[in-house]
């Protein structure tokens, strides 16, 4: 396995939104509203600027620099100007960490390391003394009344304080509430969780510990989950009297969590497997994939083991597969999601004896489709395969005319088990393109950390921000023209193996020709709409989504 993405891309914190506004000697007073107005457009930085005493403002002449920012397609383009032409003038950082000063005004994104001289808290005073290569040339103070430290700081990363030279400590700013998402709390405790398990002598620093702090009591508070104080493990809070429903995408990724602490030794690979049989675990399955679960153990089916007395095994099946749950890429039918990650991690099952002739015969005809690779059969093949096959089943030999491939579509693949059949297909690939910086799972695969990367961590302008054709074209090793050939043949493929299933096994030749001549009439004769092509361009509109 290739080794996981190591860069993170650090990311600014957005300004206050509050300003306080003091009584300006300028003439133009300007009003409680339009103060308000100017910062909500400008930044803190501009109202700062109009405060400032009347000699203190540049003519508008002066040709004020302007740093230009790209606004969202609906609005106009808006621009910040500097605080000010003259210089020095006093600023703060205002990263949401650390601001690289770095030696001369450039960021190699090659080395984006490279030149870097000091890292510089939030909050840290600097006297701005340039601008260059639209990079702010500065001295960082240092109260201690050392040599000032010299470099370059991005712009967006300084808050502007007042004109002149730096001559005593500001006062700090102050503190913002920090508040998390439950997503938010549940990465701040694993990624602590890893960092104390693996030192156990660490100390957290003021923030890590404020952030632990927060995170802990967001999760406490909602009732539903625990948080161990020395480890920072995170449980479920088990109802009296009841088993534990999962109800939410975080809730899942826990569960799978508890099933990975009570089968240590199991794999990623049977974890997954076992899960997957929650929904679909009958003799089809155990002919295409290679998993078998946990050894000894069946959630579904035997409701003393840790699992099934802890959680609503019943209730997480749902009437098959019709979990759906929210997540930051959608709703997802959540049983889709696992059997595709079951296809991708366990591969394609070994041919069955010569005992059972009748699996033997339709393994070799799914075999004959796919060549050893069932990731889309068991996820957006089969269902498109399955619909369309039972249409042209209905059209031509029960002499359903009355009812629309999509109405078979929709039976089968809904939007949530369509979309889910996507994430299946692509997770393992979207997890190893995650840089472990963002993922607090680590670099060691689990079944819990795929879906953590999956759907709680924000992968914005990662390499694993991509479009789902993106990762079609990456998992299937097709681009453009061909990989939509490849979803229509897999997809034609598994409908022909459908068709054949329904009418007979005795003559699988005769069959699929017969259904090969189905498919060509409907394809020439069928409305619009009720052709397989139409259900692939619907298909590949949905490709055109984004993993973030």
């Amino acid at each position: 396995m290739p080794p996981r993405i190591q860069a993170a891309k650090t990311q600014g914190r957005p300004l206050p939104s509050s300003v306080h506004l003091l009584r300006s000697p300028w003439d133009g007073a300007l009003s409680h509203e339009h103060a308000l107005q100017l910062q909500a457009t400008a930044g803190n930085a501009a109202v700062a600027g109009l405060l400032a005493p009347p000699g203190r403002m540049p003519p508008r002449s002066a040709g004020l620099p302007v740093i230009g920012r790209q606004a969202s397609p609906d609005t106009t383009t808006r621009t910040r100007p500097l605080p000010a032409t003259t210089f020095p003038w006093v600023g703060k950082i205002q990263a949401s960490d650390n601001a690289a000063l770095r030696r001369d005004p450039s960021k190699d994104p090659q080395s984006p390391y490279a030149n870097i001289a000091a890292d510089l808290p939030r909050g840290t005073v600097i006297e701005v003394t340039g601008v260059e290569k639209g990079w702010l040339r500065v001295q960082v103070v240092d109260p201690a009344g050392g040599r000032p430290q010299q470099g370059y700081v991005s712009h967006e990363l300084v808050r502007f304080v007042r004109d002149g030279a730096w001559e005593i400590e500001m006062p700090p700013d102050p503190v913002l509430p920090l508040v998390l998402s439950v997503t938010e709390a549940f990465l701040v405790l694993k990624r602590a969780e890893r960092r104390r398990a693996s030192e156990p002598g660490h100390t957290p620093s003021a923030d890590e510990a404020h952030r632990i702090e927060v995170a802990t009591k967001t999760l406490v508070g909602t009732k539903r989950y625990s948080v161990d104080p020395g480890t920072l493990v995170v449980t479920f809070v088990r109802p009296a009297g009841s088993k534990i429903k999962v109800e939410s995408i975080e809730d899942f990724v826990l569960f799978v969590e508890t099933v990975e602490r009570a089968y240590p030794s199991a794999t990623p690979t049977e974890i997954v497997s076992e899960i997957r049989q929650v929904w679909f675990h009958d003799e089809k399955w155990s002919v295409l994939l290679a998993s078998r679960g946990i050894d000894g153990e069946n959630f579904k089916e035997n409701p003393t083991s840790p699992i099934g007395l802890m959680f609503d095994i019943e209730d997480l099946q749902a009437n098959g597969s019709t979990k759906v749950f929210k997540t930051r890429l959608g709703d997802v039918a959540i049983s889709h999601v696992m059997t595709g990650l079951d296809a991708a991690l366990s591969g394609m099952a070994d041919e069955p004896g010569r005992a059972h002739p009748k699996l033997r015969k339709g393994w070799n005809m799914a075999n004959d489709v796919i060549n050893s690779d069932p990731r889309d059969f068991a996820t957006w093949s089969g269902d498109v395969g399955q619909a369309y096959g039972e249409y042209i089943v209905a059209r031509y030999h029960e002499d359903v005319t009355s009812k629309a491939l999509k109405e078979y579509v929709a039976a089968k693949a809904s939007p949530a088990q369509f979309l889910a059949d996507i994430h299946g297909y692509i997770a393992k690939q979207v997890w190893k393109d995650t840089p472990v910086a963002l993922d607090p799972g680590g670099p060691t695969m689990t079944a819990s950390g795929v879906l953590r990367a999956l759907y709680m961590v924000d992968k914005t302008g990662s390499p694993a921000d991509a479009t789902y054709q993106a990762y079609f074209e990456q998992v299937t090793g097709k681009s453009g023209p061909a990989m939509r050939s490849f979803i229509a043949e897999r997809s034609l493929g598994f409908a022909r193996l459908w068709y054949v299933k329904a009418l007979a096994s005795l003559r699988p030749g005769h069959f699929a020709e017969q259904f090969d001549r189905h498919h060509q009439e409907n394809e020439q004769s069928a409305t619009a709409g009720d052709r397989l092509d139409d259900v692939i361009a619907q298909f590949m509109t949905m490709l055109a989504g984004q993993v973030t």
